[in-house]
């Protein structure tokens, strides 16, 4: 079996999210309603087609649809404020880089703090 760089990046995805996933397939009262991702970069980019291929194979897991929202700019610090800014209900989620690491060294001011508002999928 020949395997195309697509199916192996999904491939990938799926291996890197399934111990999340796994977890959550036991909440039964999750997701009622669509879950939103943000993405701190520009359509098109790599970022942006492993989260689109891995937003399709959890979408059929969950049975419900992944609304994926670009948010380029400002070395990915308007997707985490918008994120950061949203309402903490579980149903927005942010493809995180390095760039979260560093953009507290970069900049002076941001407007939100990484370590304390944003938390890792459980």
């Amino acid at each position: 079996m020949i395997i195309d760089r697509r199916r192996l990046v999904a491939l990938a995805a799926t291996f890197a999210l399934a111990p999340a996933v796994s977890r959550v397939a036991f909440a039964q009262a999750w997701p009622t309603r669509p879950v939103r991702i943000v993405v701190p970069y520009a359509p098109g980019g790599s970022t942006d087609t492993v989260t689109r291929i891995t937003a399709d194979h959890l979408s059929s897991i969950w049975g419900h649809q992944l609304v994926i929202e670009n948010k380029p700019g400002a070395g990915t610090n308007i997707g985490a404020a918008a994120v950061a800014n949203s309402d903490p209900d579980g149903y927005t989620m942010f493809i995180g880089t390095s760039s979260l690491a560093t953009s507290r060294l970069l900049y002076h001011s941001l407007p939100y703090a990484p370590s304390a508002i944003l938390q890792p999928l459980r």
